[in-house]
């Protein structure tokens, strides 16, 4: 799951969804791992996220599209179900590009001694996965390695 802040809005609505939906999977006792949090100044504009447990998908599929709290601002949500083992989706190693970056501390500030963040790039389609926050640059790369796959499956089924 992603939330996105709509250009030219504040991420108050971002960092609210973010909050929501992370209370209302610890209230049915999911587990969640927060795989990106892009900030700009002190300001959330976008969270990556993946909730766990059986159904996680069709619990929050209702949630896609334009999000607007009350204030008027407003986030873009994008549901994606997770690649599991059975769904046949074969990537060589040379359509992905690894990039392995500093990881972040809040508002956007570089910790230069972190090297753990990493990106992938599918190559031949742009598309594009970042993780950080797992504490390793394995469980980071495995993160990104998630998301990268729903999202080439997501293209993949049109």
């Amino acid at each position: 799951m992603t939330v996105e802040a709509e250009p030219d809005e504040d991420g108050s609505c971002v960092h609210a969804l973010w909050r929501t939906y992370v209370a209302r999977a610890e209230r049915e006792k999911r587990r969640v791992w927060t795989y990106r949090r892009r900030e700009s100044g002190c300001d959330l504009r976008a969270v990556t996220m993946r909730v766990g447990g059986p159904g996680a998908f069709g619990l929050l599929a209702g949630e896609r599209g334009v999000r607007r709290l009350e204030r008027g601002s407003g986030a873009r949500v994008e549901v994606l179900p997770a690649a599991v083992s059975y769904d046949f989706l074969r990537v060589p190693d040379e359509e992905v590009r690894i990039d392995l970056l500093c990881q972040t501390w809040g508002c956007g500030v570089p910790h230069p001694e972190w090297n753990s963040a990493v990106r992938l790039t599918h190559l031949p389609t742009g598309t594009g996965a970042f993780c950080e926050g797992q504490g390793t640059t394995r469980r980071n790369l495995a993160g990104a390695t998630t998301v990268l796959r729903a999202r080439l499956l997501r293209l993949r089924a049109g």
